[in-house]
């Protein structure tokens, strides 16, 4: 059975010197509530809010787990960057109904369990290893 996980990206309290932070989502309740903006999340840490929307706009992105672990065993989620055997690197998305990387020429191929990748690090800590794939 697939292991269900979350974790978000948070910039509800960013500025020029902190970009935000990267929290892992405990899994025993977590719940959206758009209509006012809040993700909840209950845990056996205690609970975690954040208040998702400050005039539109978000205030964090949650990224969902691959089920699929990295050559050291790292979990893969949405946003990772992955360096593959070759040194090129690619972009964990979800698109349509399943998991992809996106490759450096723009096309994306199923991610696999077989595939032999190490996570190198997200979007949104290392938007400069973006810039280089591009």
């Amino acid at each position: 059975m697939r292991e269900y996980k979350f974790r978000a990206w948070v910039t509800e309290y960013a500025d020029e010197t902190n970009p935000g932070y990267m929290i892992d989502l405990p899994m025993q309740k977590l719940s959206f509530d758009f209509e006012d903006g809040y993700i909840l999340a209950f845990g056996n840490e205690g609970f975690w809010s954040c208040e998702c929307y400050e005039k539109r706009k978000p205030k964090f992105v949650v990224m969902q787990f691959t089920g699929i672990k990295d050559s050291s065993g790292k979990d893969i989620y949405e946003g990772d960057i992955l360096k593959r055997e070759n040194g090129k690197l690619d972009i964990v998305k979800y698109e349509g109904s399943s998991f992809v990387v996106e490759h450096e020429s723009g096309d994306s191929d199923f991610i696999a369990e077989n595939n032999n990748f190490e996570i190198v690090g997200n979007i949104y800590e290392n938007p400069d290893l973006v810039n280089a794939q591009q």
